[in-house]
């Protein structure tokens, strides 16, 4: 998007547009025109980069709410772990080395040889 200079008059306003892999120029117009033109292309930019904060912003709070939420599911997790250890270390269990619960050997059950 920019005013040009083409031959002995102008300037011209072109909007530049993509087509495929090549860049094609868009002729909007002299004076006038190629003001509205432009104020055009400029309000445009102005909306799409609002829209993209406003976007941001949203996924921003998204991410701080799902955040908060992974936390408290952390703190439940670690509260419930808590819970089940002291119940199951109460109901007389214990952990082995393999990380599985067992009841403890009752030692007047083993026989001496």
């Amino acid at each position: 998007m920019a005013w040009e200079m083409r031959g002995r008059f102008g300037p011209y306003y072109y909007i530049k547009q993509r087509v495929g892999k090549s860049v094609k120029s868009v002729y909007v117009g002299p004076g006038r025109r190629g003001q509205l033109g432009e104020n055009e292309v400029l309000e445009f930019r102005l909306e799409k980069n609002e829209m993209l904060r406003i976007q941001r912003e949203k996924e921003a709070s998204a991410e701080k709410e799902l955040s908060e939420l992974m936390n408290a599911f952390k703190e439940t997790d670690r509260l419930l772990n808590e819970a089940v250890v002291k119940e199951l270390k109460a109901a007389g269990l214990h952990k082995s080395a393999r990380y599985k619960w067992r009841r403890r050997r009752d030692k007047s059950t083993i026989a001496v040889s």
